[in-house]
């Protein structure tokens, strides 16, 4: 097109728009565009969850470390992937994890990483970034949220805990959206079906989620107790669990985890739990103030509130903590009131008394000053964190023993998960310290024998060896003779035949085929107790030889001999004293010099109570006089002496019952 025709075409369209007296080309102003559309307040709620969201993933990096307990449902997940089932040890079915659902969930990812130590940290850290999304959704306002977010981040318990490998972040989750619709204002047709999904889902993540819940469930179902529909909703939300425990019946034989029957089935007697478990609440107090002062203010508003839900919440925090000290507590500090945290922390969160705006700094600064008053608050450690590791109670600082001792902790990015020694990785079996690291890294060609039973049915029915300074979660077993052969082979080599017949019948459960009419016939009988006479119960929880106390009726005088003609030795296993029904209000006996001992009063099996007598200096026997504890006076028929200290000759000589 020549210069010429150029300038003509644009005069026509210049008269063209003239002609149409079409409005002139106008660049819009800004302030026109703005108008048009208003940019986007950003809300102090928004606000609050972003920076929220990245303190939590700050200090998640800061302090995120793996557990040896996280490597026990790892082994199970590694077995489960490489196709050899859903089993700690592939000889046999025994349900060595609590965290089924969380031991499904890791199973995922796995399977395509094949890494265990990155991949369960980022699962964990998923579930936390969703679990404080919810809670701050649920708080009354932009101050309650910030609340929330404070607590939670200064709360030792539910940091720690969200990552470990262990299942909390996943039980975090859950409650938070089960909560999230349990405190909704208004109902939507499948709140109750969801409410009751995560309820399912909990239990199927560990079964002791069942207290923050069931109180919850009972308050939404009682006015739906006559509406077919909502039964309906509450079938169908119960499936998971209902299937899992099918399947684990099924499978293994079994309804509970092995854990259930190492850790509660011990023989230690009920007060001595309850007495372990306030130790575990006030240790829990002292070095995590913050999260306490939290629980102990939801108890108080559920207490005061009108509403019911704001009730039934804080009454199941209360059962949750009843629960936790009937069992013992655990080892690891905080970590059964990990989830009490968060649920109280929730319910604070969504109270009204947010209203005064001014109390939120007030709460917040009380809270920092208790939780950065100590060296162990989550946001003064770093990853040369080195905790208080055990105290006298037996609860450990867990991640400070393996931030210290095996440098698990992400911030250092590090992952030396020990190896299990060449010895073991080669052994067919092996007996085991410790199951998580040691038996992850074995890999599955090893049969591990656990002294804890956590992983071993048969060891898991025996009573726990009496110790007088026993440590919560670690019930040490004697292992019968002649049972590494047996686990190894599945074959009967046990020297208690009583016993031996006991372990065929657990071999033909965990063992044997799935659908054998004698596997269901013996699961039925197992579970109904119709075999327990077969382990001696007595002999397991308080091992060593068994005498008559008519032995023991020859004064023996001070300065004999320990190793005299006349005195009953014991090794360190310790001797049973058969008195028969005896009743008295003091005891003479002779022992050995040069050793603590332990003198435990039985009636029936049942331990009544202990006394415990001090070592003498020199050699030989010398005689003892105390009083028979209240509990044992009204009549016992067994007498345990169980060695604490010393090197031995350990005896008995004399003994007399006096009134």
């Amino acid at each position: 097109m020549s210069s010429s025709q150029e300038k003509t075409t644009v005069l026509d369209m210049r008269e063209l728009s003239a002609t149409a007296e079409l409005p002139p080309l106008a660049v819009p102003h800004p302030a026109d565009s703005q108008a048009r559309h208003p940019a986007r307040k950003v809300s102090p709620r928004q606000v609050v969850a972003s920076v929220a969201l990245i303190a939590a993933t700050t200090v998640f990096v800061r302090t995120a470390w793996m557990s040896d307990d996280a490597y026990i449902s790892l082994r199970v997940v590694d077995n489960f992937v490489n196709g050899y089932g859903l089993r700690w040890n592939i000889l046999e079915r025994v349900q060595a994890m609590t965290n089924p659902l969380w031991t499904l969930l890791l199973a995922i990812p796995y399977f395509f990483t094949r890494e265990a130590f990155f991949t369960t940290l980022a699962v964990s850290w998923i579930c936390l970034l969703a679990t404080m999304g919810l809670g701050l959704r649920l708080a009354y306002n932009a101050s309650a949220a910030w609340v929330v977010g404070a607590a939670l981040l200064l709360s030792r318990a539910f940091v720690e805990y969200s990552s470990s490998g262990l299942e909390n972040p996943l039980s975090y989750l859950l409650l938070a959206i089960f909560l999230t619709r349990f405190l909704a204002a208004e109902k939507r047709p499948r709140d109750l079906l969801v409410q009751t999904l995560c309820f399912s889902l909990l239990l199927v993540n560990r079964m002791d989620n069942l207290w923050y819940t069931l109180p919850a469930m009972a308050l939404t179902m009682w006015p739906e107790r006559k509406n077919r529909r909502a039964w309906i909703d509450v079938a169908l939300g119960l499936t998971p669990f209902v299937a899992w425990e099918l399947f684990s019946i099924f499978y293994y034989g079994f309804p509970f985890p092995n854990t259930y029957y190492a850790k509660l089935t011990t023989g230690i007697p009920s007060r001595e739990y309850w007495a372990q478990g306030a130790r575990y609440l006030l240790h829990f107090a002292a070095t995590d103030p913050s999260s306490f002062c939290v629980i102990v203010a939801t108890l108080v508003l559920g207490t005061i509130s009108r509403s019911r839900k704001k009730a039934v919440l804080a009454a199941g925090i209360l059962l949750h903590v009843i629960y936790v000290m009937r069992v013992g507590g655990d080892f690891m500090n905080g970590r059964f009131f990990a989830s009490s945290v968060l649920v109280a922390t929730i319910f604070v969160g969504h109270s009204s008394i947010w209203r005064t705006r001014r109390l939120a700094p007030i709460v917040i600064a009380v809270l920092a000053t208790l939780s950065l008053s100590l060296p162990t608050s989550p946001l003064r450690t770093t990853d040369q964190y080195s905790g208080s590791h055990i105290n006298d109670a037996g609860i450990a600082d867990e991640r400070g023993w393996y931030y210290t001792n095996y440098h698990l902790g992400l911030a250092s990015l590090s992952k030396r998960i020990p190896q299990a020694s060449r010895e073991i990785r080669e052994a067919r079996t092996a007996r085991l310290h410790g199951i998580g690291m040691a038996g992850f890294g074995a890999g599955p060609s090893l049969h591990g024998l656990d002294q804890w039973a956590l992983s071993d049915p048969l060891m898991a029915r025996i009573p726990a060896a009496y110790e007088p300074n026993w440590r919560i979660g670690h019930f040490r077993r004697e292992f019968p003779g002649g049972y590494d052969s047996a686990a190894l082979t599945g074959e009967n080599s046990l020297y208690d035949t009583k016993l031996g017949t006991y372990w065929e019948k657990l071999v033909l459960i965990t063992r044997g085929p799935l659908f054998s009419f004698d596997r269901w016939a013996t699961i039925v009988a197992m579970n109904l107790g119709q075999y327990d006479h077969l382990v001696d119960r007595v002999a397991y929880r308080y091992p060593g030889r068994e005498i008559p106390g008519a032995l023991l009726t020859v004064h023996v005088a001070d300065g004999v001999a320990a190793t005299d003609g006349r005195v009953e030795s014991m090794t360190f296993q310790g001797l049973r004293v058969k008195t028969g029904p005896k009743s008295g209000r003091s005891i003479d006996v002779s022992l050995a010099r040069d050793a603590k001992y332990a003198v435990v009063f039985l009636n029936g099996g049942q331990e009544l109570d202990t006394v415990f007598i001090e070592p003498k200096d020199g050699s030989g026997m010398y005689a003892n006089y105390f009083e028979i504890p209240p509990r044992a006076q009204g009549g016992f028929d067994t007498l345990y002496f169980k060695p604490l200290s010393g090197d031995g000759p350990y005896a008995v000589g004399h003994l007399n019952i006096q009134n």
